[in-house]
């Protein structure tokens, strides 16, 4: 698959810090399981079975008709099988869920969508789009996914993105960059506004951010966590996300009830 498709790269922030201080068997069995889990939330939009998100990978994930992935490590690609305006909307739909469940699971996301020239054909993945979306990526000095402004060139997707600023899927706003980037307003996801049920105050989301990257041990990691609380309490919202389900809590709470009764 080639052509000029929208595309999303992302980034666990704080992945190295976390590698170093967590066995590895742990951090892939919670990739697998709750961080898989969040991507499947957001593609579907739906309930998740964490052992079905664990075990049938392949089913659940790769025949997905709109959006197609890959992950690296810590770093992950999304991209559009098209190039309409369903395919952007549903992008950012997907963004605004997958990043607010991974970090309700201590995985901040950090990352940039874009439009443009992406070449696929698992494990080979190349283009401009995916370049450019890493640059982003990298410049950035908080967890947060910005929208490139490759992404509203037309008409059409201009009223678009009106219409998912107006929805609040998006929010326009400064971005804390890297010194030499233009610190302009950005169009940026807005997965605050699916966190306030689940994220009860400040020391709440602290506790969250640094759940698995540990409490920051330098002035750049601080910044980060500082920037990315402020956004948060800037737009917090009461959005309700898909809910995981634990197969094996259920059937133990079956087999309880059962004795009870």
């Amino acid at each position: 698959m080639n052509g000029i498709k929208y595309v999303a790269f992302l980034d666990i922030l704080g992945f190295k810090a976390t590698v170093k201080s967590i066995p590895s068997n742990e951090i892939g069995q919670m990739l697998e399981r709750e961080f898989r889990a969040s991507l499947l939330a957001g593609l579907t939009e739906n309930p998740v079975d964490l052992e079905d998100a664990k075990n049938a990978p392949i089913e659940l994930l790769g025949t997905n008709p709109e959006i197609g992935f890959y992950q690296f490590t810590d770093s992950l690609l999304l991209y559009s099988k098209g190039d309409s305006l369903k395919y952007l909307e549903k992008m950012v739909r997907v963004l605004n869920i997958f990043t607010a469940k991974a970090m309700l699971q201590g995985f901040p996301l950090r990352g940039a969508l874009v439009k443009g020239d992406i070449y696929v054909n698992p494990p080979v993945m190349v283009g401009k789009a995916i370049v450019h979306a890493v640059e982003l990526e990298s410049c950035q000095k908080w967890a947060g996914i910005i929208v490139d402004d490759s992404c509203e060139q037309s008409d059409n997707e201009k009223r678009l993105i009106d219409a998912l600023l107006e929805g609040q899927l998006l929010v326009k706003d400064e971005v804390p960059f890297e010194k030499d980037v233009n610190d302009s307003q950005r169009l940026i996801i807005n997965w605050p506004q699916f966190s306030g049920l689940y994220i009860a105050g400040r020391q709440t989301f602290v506790n969250t951010f640094t759940k698995l990257i540990g409490i920051p041990e330098d002035e750049g990691h601080e910044q980060r966590l500082n920037n990315t609380l402020k956004f948060f309490e800037q737009y917090v919202g009461s959005g309700k996300l898909p809910p995981f389900i634990d197969s094996t809590y259920l059937d133990c709470s079956v087999i309880i009830n059962n004795r009870k009764t």
